[in-house]
């Protein structure tokens, strides 16, 4: 898709089609189709050019939806889409076209628990942020500066593949974190945050602190103007505010 929102005019053929395909026929067929969906704002391409639609494709069997990362390799990503041996959307934030893949994470390191790679201070920070695809870069910028000005230590969690969900309650419990942020760029409402959300209360409860907080865009349209851009969409101070407000109370 030239543009991750145009993935709208496919919902049949996807749904009801390919993700069908592959077990309907009474043996399952592999279905080995990646739909590449350049998603998200932050270029000014206005509101029918800037949406992440992926929470539309969540829940469908035979349909698994991975998120572009800066810390996955790419080529490792499409080799574990095609080996599955069903169709896939794979969604890429436009903002990590001009960001290398493996960035540098300093003062923090690099490591991977399972597909969901892992930057952190120390194995028992204060709080876990967990945020995909292009979310990853502002998530990190929010870590550094919650660890300078406010000597909050934060563990950010970046899974590729969004569903079926990879994040697992037991991969956060062990960290010993009681404060659980979810970052994404689309609206909010049945969205793949609200689902990891729903999924860590479930076996976290009564460990956590407070709810999982649930970090995305304003209920708007996303506008060209930049200035107007940036007040929808989820920024790094974005993510430092929401981090400081929930430590605080």
């Amino acid at each position: 898709m030239m543009f991750g929102d145009f993935v709208a005019l496919a919902f049949d053929p996807l749904v009801n089609l390919a993700a069908k395909s592959v077990s309907m026929y009474g043996a399952r067929r592999p279905v080995r189709l990646v739909v590449r969906c350049p998603s998200g704002g932050g270029r000014g391409y206005g509101p029918t050019h800037s949406q992440s639609l992926m929470k539309h494709f969540l829940g469908v069997p035979g349909l698994s939806v991975y998120e572009l990362s800066p810390f996955h390799d790419c080529l490792g990503v499409f080799e574990e889409m095609l080996a599955l041996g069903e169709p896939c959307l794979f969604v890429e934030d436009k903002v990590t076209y001009t960001r290398p893949m493996f960035p540098d994470v300093a003062p923090f390191r690099l490591d991977y628990d399972g597909g969901v790679a892992r930057v952190f201070l120390d194995e028992r920070p204060d709080c876990v942020i967990i945020a995909p695809g292009g979310m990853a870069h502002r998530a990190l910028e929010a870590m550094r500066s919650l660890l300078v000005e406010e000597e909050i230590s934060s563990m950010l969690m970046v899974p590729s593949r969004l569903y079926p969900v990879a994040v697992e309650a037991a991969a956060v419990e062990r960290t010993g974190a009681e404060v659980v942020f979810v970052a994404e760029e689309s609206t909010g409402g049945g969205t793949w945050g609200a689902e990891v959300a729903h999924r860590l209360h479930a076996g976290l409860w009564g460990r956590l602190r407070r709810p999982v907080t649930l970090i995305h865009a304003l209920d708007s349209v996303i506008p060209t103007a930049a200035h107007l851009e940036r007040e929808v969409l989820p920024a790094a101070s974005t993510i430092h505010r929401q981090v400081l407000e929930a430590l605080r109370e």
